[in-house]
C-alpha cells in the first residue's frame, strides 16, 4: 500500500485553485495505509511497543528509499527532476509521525478491548486527522479567494482596485446624458475602446491617448479611480464597465446616456483571461488550462459567468440607447465599426481624422504605447515578463489551447446557457 501510495500522482494545482477529488483521494490512500498498518500490528505476536517501532522504522525507511529513488522514478516518467519533491518527502515523514502515533493509539484500544462506545468516537477521530490535511485545504482555498476579492451582489471582484467606497461611489454616480460607456465582459476588448473613444469624442484629437494613462483617461465607474477622476471629465466623458446590467447606478436608468457593448468568443475570452492570471498577482494562480475552464464555466472568477453578462446587457429597455459590436467585427475591419460608433454617437469626423484614430488604434501601436499596455504598472503587480498583458490580440487563439474534449465541453455549456436569449454571434456559425 505504501509503495501504490507513493506513485498516486501529485496534485501540484496553484493558489487559487483547489482540487476537491484529488486531495479527498490522496487522504484516502493514507487512511487505506493506517488501516494495513493496524492490521500489521494487530494480527503479529509480540509487545505492542516494540511493535510499533518496527512498524515506524520500516514505514520510515520506505519513505527514505522511495524519497532518494525519487530522482530516477521522476525520469522514467519523463518529468524533469525539481527539489520540490525532496521537500514533499520531508513533509510527508513529518506526517509520519502523526500516523504512526494515531495508529498505535487504535492498536492499544483494541488490545485492550476498548468498551465499544468508544470506539465509533475513535474511529471518527483518526479519519479526521487523517482527513486534516483536505479540510484545512479547503478552507484555506476559501479564505485565499476572500484575501483576494471581495463579493459584490455574489460576484467576485479584485480587492486591489475595489473597495467599498468605490462600489458606494458607482452606485451613487450620477450619469450625464451625453456619458458614452463602453460595457465588456472583463478581456473582451476594454483596453481597445479605452484606446478609440477619447479620440472619436474628440475630433480625432490623440493627445489623451499618448499623455494620460487608460484607467484615468477613460476610467472605470465601479474602481476606486473613479472617484479621484470622473468628475473632472470633460464631458461627453467615456468611462467603461464591467458590471452586469442590473448593478449600473440608478441614475444611468433614468438617463440618456449611450452605450457600446463589446461581446468577445467566450473561447478567446478565456485563454486571454487564463493568461492574464499568470500575470496579475492580484487575481491569484489560475492553475492548470483545464481547472480554470471549470472555474469559468460555474462563474467562479471575476464578474461571474460570462453567458450571465451578456444577456443581462440583451434587455429590451435600453432600446435604441445601446450599440453591439464584437471583438471579432473590429479585427476583420475597424474603420467600418468605427463609423458604425460614429453614427450611433451623431458624430463626425473627417477622413484624415479617421484614419489618425484607425491608425493609432491598431495592435500593434496599442502594444507599444505606454499609456496602454500597462507597462506603468509595478512588476509586483502585473508581470509582462510572465505574459504581456497585450499578448496577441488575435481571434481563435482559443484553438491553440481547447483540445476537442475540452471544445466539446465548453461549447455545451455556453450553448445551453444562452439557449432561448436568440442572441446570435459570428463564433457561432
Amino acid at each position: 500500500m505504501l509503495f501504490l501510495a507513493t506513485f498516486f500522482p501529485t496534485w501540484e494545482g496553484g493558489a487559487g485553485v483547489y482540487d476537491f477529488v484529488g486531495e479527498f483521494m490522496k487522504a484516502t490512500v493514507d487512511m487505506a495505509d493506517l488501516l494495513g498498518l493496524h492490521l500489521v500490528m494487530s494480527r503479529n505476536a509480540g509487545k505492542g511497543e516494540y511493535k510499533i517501532m518496527v512498524a515506524a522504522m520500516g514505514w520510515a525507511t520506505a519513505e527514505l528509499i522511495m524519497s532518494r529513488c525519487i530522482p530516477l522514478w521522476v525520469g522514467a516518467r519523463g518529468i524533469e527532476f525539481d527539489w520540490k519533491y525532496i521537500q514533499m518527502s520531508f513533509d510527508s515523514n513529518i506526517s509520519l509521525v502523526h500516523y504512526i502515533a494515531m495508529a498505535a493509539v487504535v492498536w492499544m484500544f483494541t488490545r485492550y478491548d476498548l468498551p465499544k462506545s468508544f470506539r465509533l468516537p475513535v474511529t471518527i477521530l483518526l479519519g479526521l486527522c487523517v482527513y486534516k490535511i483536505f479540510l484545512m485545504e479547503s478552507g484555506q482555498q476559501r479564505m485565499a479567494d476572500s484575501d483576494l476579492n471581495l463579493v459584490y451582489h455574489g460576484l467576485l471582484l479584485p480587492k486591489i482596485n475595489h473597495t467599498e467606497e468605490s462600489l458606494n461611489y458607482l452606485q451613487n454616480f450620477q450619469v450625464k446624458d451625453d456619458d458614452v460607456f463602453a460595457i465588456t465582459y472583463p478581456k473582451s476588448g476594454t483596453t481597445w475602446m479605452q484606446e478609440i473613444l477619447p479620440p472619436l469624442l474628440n475630433g480625432g484629437d490623440l493627445t489623451s491617448v499618448e499623455t494620460i494613462p487608460n484607467w484615468d483617461r477613460v476610467p472605470w465607474l465601479e474602481e476606486t479611480r473613479a472617484s479621484v477622476v470622473l468628475d473632472k471629465l470633460p464631458s461627453p466623458r467615456a468611462i467603461v464597465s464591467h458590471m452586469p446590467y442590473n448593478l449600473m447606478p440608478s441614475s444611468f436608468f433614468k438617463s440618456k446616456a449611450k452605450v457600446i457593448y463589446v461581446t468577445r468568443n467566450p473561447k478567446d475570452v478565456l485563454v486571454s483571461s487564463f493568461h492574464f492570471h499568470q500575470m496579475a498577482s492580484f487575481l491569484g494562480d489560475p492553475g492548470t488550462f483545464e481547472e480554470f475552464i471549470d472555474k469559468f464555466l460555474s462563474g467562479k472568477v471575476c464578474l461571474g459567468k460570462w453567458a450571465d453578462h451578456v444577456k443581462s446587457w440583451r434587455n429590451p429597455e435600453l432600446g435604441d440607447r445601446i450599440l453591439y459590436i464584437t471583438y471579432e467585427e473590429m479585427l476583420q475591419d475597424l474603420r467600418e465599426v468605427l463609423d458604425r460608433i460614429l453614427t450611433f454617437l451623431g458624430r463626425e469626423l473627417s477622413a484624415e481624422a479617421l484614419d489618425r484614430v484607425v491608425n493609432n488604434g491598431t495592435f500593434k501601436n496599442m502594444k507599444t504605447n505606454k499609456m496602454s499596455n500597462y507597462s506603468l504598472v509595478p512588476e509586483n503587480i502585473m508581470d509582462n515578463k510572465k505574459s504581456p498583458f497585450l499578448r496577441k490580440g488575435i481571434a481563435g487563439d482559443w484553438k491553440n489551447h481547447f483540445s476537442p474534449e475540452l471544445d466539446a465541453k465548453f461549447t455545451a455549456v455556453i450553448q445551453e446557457e444562452m439557449k432561448g436569449s436568440n442572441v446570435k454571434f459570428p463564433w457561432d456559425e
